[in-house]
């Protein structure tokens, strides 16, 4: 203990005694001097816990970025099928999109059919190869004609193929030809038109085509068979052409067309 700490004590016991001197009455025993005590020293603080070294900080180098692909040389548009083939074997997955192929001039046709579809209607030569081989019917009932629930079956292997369609490859598709429909639109004498735009409206007209179900009632008043709904008779005819490929078809088609919508 420091010197300063004993002169401290010994002051408080000086004043002790004075007080009990000059508190204490003559006639009154003085109590017996209490002994003081030392007070137990203060023990010295803890010193603070040391600090814990900081972890090293480790840099972690940046991943190297992916290298980008090499862009596709496009053949010309003379010459694309043979690319186009090969470019569209993953479309699906069960090799159906070959029929779809089975035919020249690929892009060329396919920029027809999808203007026309855009303007609602529909061109078939192009497409004539894909054509069904059974004959379009009608069943009678009262004399009256009907759609032939039967001919339906007459488009399930084209409602396949789309419905087997792998909706990013085929707008990975669409997008690396381009430049190629680009072309071939200007063959038409469309020089401004923005393929996507074009595909676009083609899309949402058939997905808007309502679904018939049930019977379907037919009217002839010449050669060719019209619907006899004045409603569904008065769609375009590429919805009247989705109608006639039945409502299972129709729905295939349909689902199809939406997922490949969202991604383009």
């Amino acid at each position: 203990m420091d010197m300063r700490h004993w002169i401290a004590i010994v002051a408080i016991i000086l004043a002790m005694i004075a007080g009990i001197m000059f508190f204490s009455g003559p006639d009154e025993a003085p109590e017996p001097r209490p002994i003081p005590v030392m007070p137990e020293p203060r023990p010295e603080p803890a010193p603070p816990p040391p600090r814990p070294e900081p972890e090293p900080i480790v840099e972690v180098p940046e991943p190297e970025p992916e290298p980008e692909p090499e862009p596709v040389e496009l053949p010309p548009l003379n010459e694309s099928d043979r690319f186009v083939r090969e470019q569209a074997e993953v479309l699906t997955e069960d090799g159906s999109i070959e029929r779809v192929l089975a035919t020249d001039e690929l892009l060329r046709k396919f920029v027809v059919v999808v203007e026309n579809l855009a303007e609602g209607n529909v061109s078939r030569d192009p497409v004539m190869f894909l054509a069904p081989r059974e004959n379009f019917t009608v069943v009678r009932r009262n004399d009256t004609p009907y759609l032939n629930p039967q001919s339906y079956r007459r488009y399930d292997r084209l409602a396949g193929v789309v419905a087997a369609l792998e909706p990013s490859q085929a707008v990975a598709f669409l997008r690396l030809t381009e430049p190629l429909m680009q072309e071939a639109y200007g063959e038409l004498g469309l020089q401004d038109v923005d393929v996507k735009d074009r595909l676009r409206r083609a899309i949402d007209l058939l997905i808007d085509t309502p679904v018939v179900s049930g019977q379907v009632e037919l009217r002839q008043p010449a050669v060719m068979f019209e619907f006899a709904d004045d409603e569904i008779e008065a769609l375009l005819p590429a919805q009247k052409q989705l109608i006639r490929m039945g409502p299972e078809n129709q729905r295939r088609i349909q689902a199809k067309l939406r997922e490949i919508r969202e991604l383009l």
